[in-house]
This record gives C-alpha cells, sequence and structure tokens, in this order.
C-alpha cells in the first residue's frame, strides 16, 4: 500500500496516517504480507530524521512501513505517474496556510509485487480500511 503525505500538512495528513496505522494493524494480525509506503510531497522539510519522528508520533511499525522522500522531481514522477495520483503545488496566493502547500490526492493505492495498482482506496471514509484488506487477502491468495 502507497500514499503520499507531508508532515507539516494542516489537512488530512495526519488522518491518512492515522488510517494507514490501523491498516498495518490489520495486515499484522492477519499475518499477511504486505509493506506500506507514505512518501512524503515536501522534501525540503521532510527530512529523514523528520519523517522517523512522524513515524513514531503514529506508532508505526518500521519494519514493514517506510516513509520516504527524494528530490521533487522523483517524488512527481512517482506519485503521478507510478501510483496516478494527484499532486501539486500550490501558487502562494493560494494557500490558507504557510504550511498549505500542496494540492494532493488522499487516495492509497495497493501495488501487488510486480508494480501494478490493484486496488484505490479512500481511507478516510468508513469501511475503506477493511475493504482494502480483503483485496490484500484476495490478492494472496492468488499468489499462492
Amino acid at each position: 500500500f502507497a500514499n503520499i503525505i507531508f508532515t507539516r500538512c494542516p489537512g488530512p495528513c495526519a488522518r491518512m496516517t492515522q488510517t494507514m496505522r490501523q491498516l498495518q494493524v490489520g495486515i499484522q494480525a492477519g499475518s499477511l504480507d504486505a509493506s506500506l509506503v507514505s512518501l512524503s510531497t515536501d522534501p525540503e522539510f521532510d527530512t529523514p530524521e523528520v519523517l522517523s519522528q512522524y513515524a513514531r508520533k503514529f506508532k508505526a511499525d518500521t519494519a514493514s512501513w517506510h516513509f520516504l522522500t527524494g528530490s521533487k522531481e522523483e517524488i512527481i514522477r512517482m506519485a503521478t505517474e507510478e501510483w496516478l495520483l494527484v499532486l501539486q503545488e500550490k501558487d502562494e496566493t493560494q494557500r490558507d496556510s504557510p504550511n498549505d502547500i500542496f494540492l494532493h490526492s488522499t487516495l492509497t493505492v495497493l501495488i501487488d509485487g510486480l508494480g501494478r495498482i490493484r486496488g484505490s482506496y479512500e481511507l478516510l471514509e468508513e469501511g475503506e480500511v477493511e475493504a482494502a484488506l480483503m483485496d490484500l487477502r484476495q490478492l494472496h491468495d492468488e499468489a499462492s
């Protein structure tokens, strides 16, 4: 599972990270083999140290949940071309606050071992964590 966030987000990112934590707990409880990736859209601020603190804040098991960053170009390519998620930096005149930096998707995508998107989920909606876990179980069953 993969999503895009940034740690100083004044909007949905904290809630998205909380639901990714629920997803991680469900994966562990179901003895499923899966990794989670949260890609920061804010590489200037979200250094590896900041991302590590953020992971601890949300009690992420970083053995299977990776908080990544990179160059702006790599992040935009991964988010928009590989994961097919919306990501756009806001012009300063469009920002509601200094930390309102990006317009981005709140979807989480399920990616199989071949790098194919197998599902997308609005985890902030009721029942979506369970739907994502069911699809992951089905993906595991296909591979068996």
